[in-house]
């Protein structure tokens, strides 16, 4: 058991996950993950999470999705009374199939809510701009995306969120269904993410799939550290990569809270600004193409009937 779990986290890195890929190893993993001999939880599952960090490699996932037989298998694992197997097979499903679909989608339905409610509304003074929202507005203020070993501190923040009057989607309170699909939806509902720093964090697959998610929509990322000495690499490193980190490891709470506000306030500002950027641009635009079109003279054209017939000659 501990040398499975000790894999799990190995698998993470990149270098490692690549050597899987090309020492062939992916087929051993899917018959441990699939064949009914394997014991569930000590081979089943341990496989199946493997199998699930791997699918975050591009030749990796190639393979896995051009086995039929497999993601068939992995289909059924979906309803396994196992939480873990049922987990791990929802995941790689999610990653293989579904993840893509759902972002084409919400892309979709962004692009059209876009079209429809976003559009400056002129003002005939041009020192008063009048604009709808630039962007969506969101059901949650933050989602939190953490490792459950790191679910005291976790719950300490967002309690003290809420008593703020943040709105604030966590697990623990809004799992109703399909797992990464309220993750997904949570997600894309969100104004801020969370990423809850630690190294059981970057061990999970889930929580990769959480970050990753959320980094490819180009949400705004806040990381919490949740460790003292702990700095992110490989994975995560690259999704933080250039934020600025808040440090809820320290013993002072209410000061590393202060930060994350003082944080919050500075995304909103500059978004702020950059919106009102958007709206004048778009006025300005707007109002110089009225200027050219009322301003323009007509131009009279005149023919003759000597013109006219020259004209009728050529097009015979």
């Amino acid at each position: 058991m501990i040398r499975a779990l000790f894999f799990t986290a190995l698998v993470q890195h990149e270098q490692i996950k690549d050597e899987l890929v090309s020492q062939d190893v992916i087929p051993l993993l899917i018959r441990c993950a699939t064949e009914t001999k394997y014991d569930v939880i000590k081979v089943q599952q341990r496989a199946l999470e493997i199998l699930w960090a791997l699918t975050f490699n591009e030749q990796a996932a190639t393979i896995l999705k051009k086995d039929q037989i497999f993601m068939k298998h992995i289909k059924t694992l979906q309803l396994s009374d196992e939480k873990g197997v049922q987990k791990a097979a929802e995941g790689i499903i999610w990653k293989l199939e579904k993840e893509a679909e759902f972002m084409s989608k919400n892309e979709h339905e962004k692009d059209v809510t876009t079209e429809t409610n976003t559009a400056p509304v002129p003002s005939k003074d041009l020192n008063t701009l009048e604009a709808q929202p630039l962007d969506r507005r969101h059901k949650y203020d933050v989602m939190i995306s953490y490792s459950h070993t790191d679910k005291d501190l976790c719950y300490r923040i967002q309690e003290r969120l809420v008593k703020d009057k943040f709105h604030v989607w966590l697990d623990r309170d809004n799992l109703y269904g399909s797992q990464m699909q309220e993750m997904a939806n949570a997600i894309e509902n969100s104004e801020f993410v969370f990423i809850c720093m630690s190294d059981m964090y970057k061990q999970s697959a889930y929580c990769q799939s959480e970050a990753h998610y959320a980094y490819e929509r180009q949400c705004c990322l806040i990381p919490l550290k949740m460790k003292e000495k702990y700095h992110p690499d490989g994975w995560l490193g690259l999704i933080v990569s250039g934020k600025t980190y808040i440090n809820f490891s320290a013993k002072d709470f209410d000061a590393s809270y202060q930060k994350l506000m003082t944080e919050i306030s500075h995304y909103r500002n500059r978004r702020t600004v950059s919106k009102q950027d958007h709206i004048a641009d778009h006025t300005v635009l707007q109002h110089s193409t009225e200027i050219i079109k009322y301003n323009i003279p007509p131009v009279n054209v005149t023919t003759n009937s000597n013109t006219t017939e020259r004209y009728e000659k050529t097009l015979m």
